[in-house]
């Protein structure tokens, strides 16, 4: 299980259900075989903050790059907003106040 809030999305009861323990591969051949179409599940995870590259990491259960390719998104978001963001020596965000 991935420990991380990289890894953290608001999602409802009904598709945590859904999802909570199946592979992350698993479920997303569910979702698509439920009439989910490939292109609008990716427009659904932009909203999440997952990027092309991202949904590709989850398809191959690849969640190191899926979590360094959502912190990248999230950085991008955050500097956005006007907050600083700098990348540490571990790959964890530093804030600055």
């Amino acid at each position: 299980e991935l420990e991380s809030v990289l890894n953290f999305t608001y999602i409802t009861d009904k598709s945590n259900n859904f999802i909570k323990d199946a592979k992350t591969k698993d479920y997303i051949k569910d979702i698509l075989n439920r009439g989910t179409t490939e292109s609008g599940f990716k427009d659904l995870l932009k909203d999440h903050l997952i990027d092309e590259y991202g949904y590709e990491c989850l398809k191959k259960e690849d969640f190191d790059n899926f979590i360094i390719s959502r912190a990248k998104i999230v950085k991008q978001k955050l500097e956005a907003l006007g907050i600083t963001v700098k990348d540490s020596d571990n790959d964890e965000f530093l804030y600055d106040e």
